[in-house]
């Protein structure tokens, strides 16, 4: 969190555009406290675009949001903007 807000807050000091992907390399369900083979929750953020009415970062959230990305290595078409 504090690491994210660092980078924004320089981004933003210095005028710049960008985009950010947050993901960890594997869920952990705060639940169960444990490795699962669920899908990994991720966040792609834009600063050029308005934020969606997702509020928090977490496993719930990522469920509910719809997004979900079959197979980790098309994250970097959504980050680089290819699809």
């Amino acid at each position: 969190d504090r690491v994210i807000r660092i980078i924004k807050e320089e981004m933003k000091t210095r005028g710049c555009d960008y985009r950010m992907l947050v993901m960890p390399d594997h869920p952990t369900p705060l639940s169960i406290r444990t490795h699962t083979s669920d899908p990994v929750p991720y966040m792609l953020y834009d600063s050029t675009k308005e934020l969606n009415k997702v509020a928090y970062y977490n496993e719930k959230e990522a469920k509910l949001s719809g997004n979900l990305v079959k197979e980790g290595y098309q994250l970097i078409d959504k980050l680089l903007q290819l699809s």
